[in-house]
């Protein structure tokens, strides 16, 4: 295999990113082809690794991976842990790929062993979250993978960093920076306006991040859009806490997967010191989120704010054309119930009047129906 890995990169010209004669997209094709892919490939016997992409982190990645663990091979963010951040397709790189980009011996190489890693049978499973600008990019390297697409409401994600302290222990802050400078670029201008360069404080940005995350996957996912048409299912994290057997059997029946008969295993306590940021093994009986409750507002309205904003709803901005005519409406449309879901359980609705002043930029005011008065339990976790 090394010496067909190795014409799959010399058969590849070093052209520009796409297109047919793009490098990187001949080597993601002739990777495929090594490992049995074609264009009359039987989907039930497709070998191309199943996508697990969520909206954002903390989404229920790690329960899913887990749970099929015993039936299919995983993989945790290869793309982002093989191709490292100097790498031109990499997702952490600080210059989003763009159709010139150009791919040196050792980087082809390099793009060639990871995407050779993840095909085979059993199907292997890959999680990836939060690629931001990398979206594209990495579904068109895997075009013939089906999807899953993890979500969970934002006061539940916003939650999940309060209690693990991930906005500092992640450099969020520096994050949210450097994709707004990416942002900027001549490839993803539009999506400037939705990240302002305006030193918000971590609600307000991580309300921001979850909206343009799920925005740039909803665009690479349709068809048209510059996606490809592939099969997809939604798997909302609220769905796997509140019924967890319903769920899990929905996603294996949608993979043509069969799992071994086995109790789940629940957890008693653990010590106070251990770190439970990617544990598994707990159970939850409900969906209650430890926020205050402008923390609380604060993400919910600013991730609702951000996908409507790049619906044209609330800018009479004529949105500047880098991408394809119409991707706003249609990218925002797909994935408000993702990033805009309240996941509450009670609650009383605000009026719009009550809303958080009126901003600049992608929080142009507060949509009256993702409002909810504040309580010092917000249902999520």
């Amino acid at each position: 295999m090394s010496e067909s890995l190795h014409a799959a990169v010399e058969g590849a010209g070093n052209d520009g990113l796409k297109g047919d004669g793009g490098v990187a997209a001949g080597i993601a094709a002739r990777v495929a082809a090594l490992h049995g892919q074609g264009s009359k490939q039987d989907p039930r016997r497709t070998t191309a690794p199943v996508l697990a992409l969520g909206i954002f982190e903390r989404v229920g990645s790690n329960w899913l991976s887990d749970s099929l663990r015993t039936v299919m091979p995983q993989h945790n963010e290869p793309l982002r842990q093989q191709l490292g951040k100097e790498h031109p397709l990499s997702a952490l790189n600080p210059e989003p790929a763009g159709p010139d980009t150009k791919l040196d011996g050792l980087a082809r190489h390099h793009l060639a062993c990871a995407l050779s890693d993840l095909y085979g049978r059993p199907q292997h499973l890959v999680k990836e979250t939060n690629l931001f600008f990398a979206t594209s990019t990495v579904l068109g390297l895997l075009p013939d993978s089906p999807v899953l697409i993890l979500t969970r409401a934002p006061v539940g994600i916003a939650s999940s960093f309060a209690r693990g302290g991930l906005w500092d222990r992640w450099h969020y802050g520096e994050r949210y920076q450097q994709l707004a400078r990416a942002a900027r670029s001549s490839q993803w201008q539009d999506f400037a306006p939705l990240l302002p360069i305006d030193d918000p404080e971590p609600p307000v940005a991580l309300g921001r991040l979850i909206a343009v995350n799920a925005l740039l996957l909803a665009h690479a996912l349709t068809p048209g859009l510059g996606g490809c048409r592939r099969d997809c299912l939604v798997v909302p994290y609220e769905n796997h806490v509140s019924d967890r057997a319903a769920t899990l059997a929905s996603v294996t029946r949608h993979l043509g997967l069969t799992l071994p008969a086995s109790s789940p295993v629940r957890t008693a306590g653990r010590p106070a010191s251990a770190d439970a940021t990617f544990a598994t093994t707990g159970h939850k009986d409900g969906l209650v989120a430890e926020l205050d409750p402008r923390t609380a507002e604060l993400v919910s309205h600013h991730a609702a704010a951000t996908v409507e904003f790049a619906g044209g709803r609330c800018s009479r901005r004529r949105p500047r054309r880098s991408l394809p005519p119409g991707w706003p409406v249609t990218s925002a449309t797909r994935c408000a119930p993702w990033a805009c879901a309240s996941g509450l359980s009670h609650g009383r609705r605000r009026s719009a009047s009550a809303c958080p002043p009126r901003g600049t930029g992608p929080s142009p005011g507060c949509p009256g129906e993702t409002c909810w008065s504040p309580t010092s339990r917000w249902p999520n976790s």
